[in-house]
């Protein structure tokens, strides 16, 4: 009876997830030195991508680019944005990108030369820059560095930026402030908060049902000392003209991240995406805070209502989630980001992670995605979005690759499967097929993705791809061998392959595919 229950769920789950293509692709470009993706907004037809890219032609300067990508991955065009043969750059490290009621696409940036600005950007849809505007930072001229961390846009055509601005050099501070614009992009209010000594630092930016906003940020003294951290977690709420109307902190005795992203529940609660830490004094002077990630929700009188901490392989200073969005059905909320780990003697690596919690705080799945070209790289996820087709859309950018940056951008199913089939729900504990490698796709002409299933799973594996002369092409060990993997095999010989999953030096598991021509 068992089996017949899993049979029926992994059919339930392949009926669901039916439709619903996944690709996982690191994207060259042809002239900068580094291109990092850092918002996507997904439709229908394709995904429009902003982010940053680095000329290298003297001087070097830093520029927007805009990108458009097919429903399978492939990019269909890219255009930038910066002003070549100059020292001012332009960044758009941080800030969403979002729908115009009008059609075409908004976000905001900085522009740095011998000040800063921030900078709203107008695109269409084939990439052209219709309109950028720039406004300096709330304490000029006193003080000009700012930085832009999010844009939303509200019901009415209001347009409320996020900026972080710096207030001292010696010793360091930023405080936060709110940018709120019309529909023709005058101001109609700019105002500051949380004017502590310590950083206040934003972070995201979300949009109120009564039309006003709720900035997520933090409170830390991270930065400012070398050791006995603070880190709070600081929600601001203001009305639609930015006036503050509450805040939340966490507690005092506890070291939490900040509000990485914030989703209203129905019930008007806020659920957060964050992270809790820990002290390392492993230095006696310099300590570091380690990371592992927090999901929590506030009811509408702001009191914890649940907490559901996702552990990645190790806490690490790098482990932690980025973005988080709502599950098209109602099933819960879904957040990305990395962890980090590495092999004995070895450089730690990076994986990309996909957790999802149920509106009850209930643990529903976590994912790990590894990429391999020799040796780990680093995918780090930048920003998420929930997909026409119910799945998820993550974009960010890939380090150690060669010496270029490439970016980065990876499609899941509504389960957050990259080789589908891989969710599994049972009321009751079901009886596992024999240890198995499942690829996908098959044949391939230019990514392959594998994931090891079953019950007989090492605490360290190996994996082996041979030819079909028997010679080994690629091998990999990695202590987390229940990650989902991917290959790039764009330059293999066409021809049959066959991946091996192996238990110290003993052969467990092995499954064939094809590389096919481009």
């Amino acid at each position: 009876m068992k089996k017949l229950f899993l049979s029926m769920v992994l059919l339930f789950g392949s009926m669901v997830s039916k439709g619903q293509l996944t690709f996982h692709d690191i994207i060259f470009f042809d002239y900068p030195e580094s291109v990092t993706f850092r918002g996507v907004y997904p439709t229908d037809s394709c995904y429009y991508i902003v982010g940053n890219f680095t000329d290298t032609v003297s001087p070097v300067t830093s520029g927007v680019l805009f990108a458009k990508i097919s429903l399978t991955g492939e990019l269909q065009l890219f255009k930038t944005l910066n002003n070549p043969g100059t020292d001012v750059d332009y960044f758009n490290t941080y800030s969403d990108l979002i729908g115009n009621l009008d059609g075409f696409l908004l976000t905001a940036g900085g522009v740095y030369d011998t000040t800063s600005n921030a900078q709203i950007r107008v695109f269409n849809t084939n990439g052209d820059t219709i309109l950028t505007k720039s406004f300096r930072s709330i304490l000029y001229p006193a003080h000009s560095y700012l930085v832009v961390l999010d844009i939303r846009r509200s019901m009415n055509g209001d347009m409320a930026v996020l900026i972080s601005y710096e207030t001292n050099e010696n010793p360091h501070d930023a405080d936060i402030s709110l940018l709120i614009l019309d529909s023709t992009f005058q101001i109609k209010s700019y105002k500051s908060y949380a004017n502590s000594t310590k950083y206040e630092i934003s972070h995201s930016l979300s949009l109120d049902d009564d039309g006003g906003y709720i900035i997520g940020a933090k409170r830390t003294n991270d930065g400012q000392v070398n050791a006995n951290f603070s880190s709070r977690t600081l929600i601001i709420k203001t009305d639609s003209m930015g006036a503050e109307q509450w805040q939340y902190l966490s507690p005092a005795n506890k070291l939490q991240d900040g509000a990485k992203a914030m989703i209203k529940a129905p019930d008007g609660g806020l659920v957060v995406a964050s992270g809790r830490g820990v002290e390392s004094n492993d230095h006696p002077i310099y300590h570091t805070l380690w990371w592992e990630a927090l999901i929590f929700k506030l009811d509408a009188n702001r009191n914890v209502e649940w907490q559901r901490p996702f552990r990645g392989y190790t806490p690490t200073s790098r482990t932690g989630l980025t973005e988080m969005v709502a599950a098209p059905d109602g099933s819960g909320y879904v957040a990305c980001g990395i962890t980090s780990d590495s092999l004995p003697g070895e450089w730690p690596y990076h994986d990309s992670w996909l957790v999802k919690v149920s509106p009850q705080g209930d643990s529903l799945w976590a994912r790990h995605y590894a990429w391999f070209d020799g040796q780990f790289v680093a995918p780090d996820a930048w920003d998420m979005k929930a997909t026409p087709d119910g799945g998820y859309v993550v974009v960010g950018y890939s380090l150690n690759v060669g010496l270029h940056v490439p970016g980065w951008i990876m499609k899941v199913d509504s389960f957050g499967c990259l080789v589908p089939g891989c969710h599994v729900t049972a009321t009751e504990e079901p009886v596992w097929p024999a240890v198995s490698l499942a690829v996908y796709p098959n044949p391939t002409s230019d990514f392959l993705n594998f994931q090891l299933r079953g019950r007989a799973m090492a605490d360290k594996a190996e994996f082996r791809i041979v030819n079909a002369e028997g010679k080994v092409v690629e091998s990999m060990k990695t202590p987390h061998p229940t990650a989902t993997f991917t290959l790039p095999v764009m330059n293999w010989p066409t021809g049959v392959y066959f991946l091996q999953y192996l238990d110290g030096g003993i052969l467990l598991a092995t499954s064939k595919f094809i590389v096919s021509p481009r």
